[in-house]
C-alpha cells in the first residue's frame, strides 16, 4: 500500500478541507436524534441568512489566535444546523408536501454551503497559520491582501446562497410568497 506524503504546500488546503468536514461528520447522528424529538427545529425563513452567516464566521478565524478550535466547533455546529434542516426538509417530503425535485435542490444547496464553508474555513486556518503577526504589520503584507480578495469571493457566493435558500423555500411552498 503506498503512503501518503508529508503535508505541504501543494496539499494542504486539500487536507485543511478534508479535517473540517470530518469535524462535520460527528453532528449529524446527535442532529438526526435531537431534530426526530423535536429538539432541534428550524426555521425556514432563516435558513438563508443562518447559511450566509457561517461563511464570515469561518472567514473570521484567520484572525483568531484559537483558530483551530474555533474552526472545528464551528464545523460541527454547521453540520449540527445542516443535519436539522435536511430532517426537517425530509419530513416534508416524507408528508407529501414537498415533491422530490425541491428535496434534491434543498440537498444539494446544503452540499454546496458545506463545501463554500469547508473551503473557506481551509483558506482562513492556512492564513492563520502562515502569517505570524496580529497587529497593524499584517495589513502592510501582500497574504493579507490576496486573503482580503479571497474573502470578498466567498461572501459573493455566500451571498447568492442567500438569495437561493429563500427562492427554494417559496417555490417549494415551505414559505409563503411575500407578496
Amino acid at each position: 500500500m503506498k503512503k501518503r506524503g508529508p503535508t505541504d504546500q501543494t496539499n494542504v488546503t486539500s487536507r485543511l478541507l478534508l479535517r473540517f468536514v470530518i469535524a462535520y461528520l460527528p453532528a449529524i447522528p446527535l442532529s438526526w436524534i435531537l431534530a426526530t424529538r423535536g429538539v432541534a427545529d428550524i426555521a425556514p425563513e432563516t435558513v438563508g441568512q443562518i447559511e450566509f452567516w457561517l461563511i464570515p464566521l469561518a472567514l473570521l478565524g484567520a484572525f483568531l489566535t484559537v483558530s483551530k478550535p474555533y474552526l472545528l466547533l464551528l464545523s460541527f455546529g454547521k453540520g449540527f444546523y445542516d443535519t436539522a434542516l435536511l430532517y426537517r426538509v425530509t419530513m416534508l417530503a416524507s408528508e407529501g408536501s414537498l415533491g422530490i425535485l425541491p428535496w434534491n435542490a434543498c440537498f444539494l444547496l446544503i452540499l454546496l454551503s458545506l463545501l463554500l464553508f469547508a473551503l473557506a474555513a481551509a483558506r482562513a486556518q492556512l492564513f492563520s497559520f502562515s502569517s505570524k503577526s496580529r497587529d497593524l504589520r499584517l495589513l502592510c503584507t501582500g497574504s493579507f491582501w490576496l486573503y482580503l480578495f479571497e474573502c470578498i469571493f466567498f461572501l459573493a457566493l455566500a451571498f447568492s446562497l442567500t438569495v437561493l435558500w429563500p427562492r427554494l423555500m417559496t417555490g417549494a411552498g415551505i414559505l409563503q410568497a411575500p407578496f
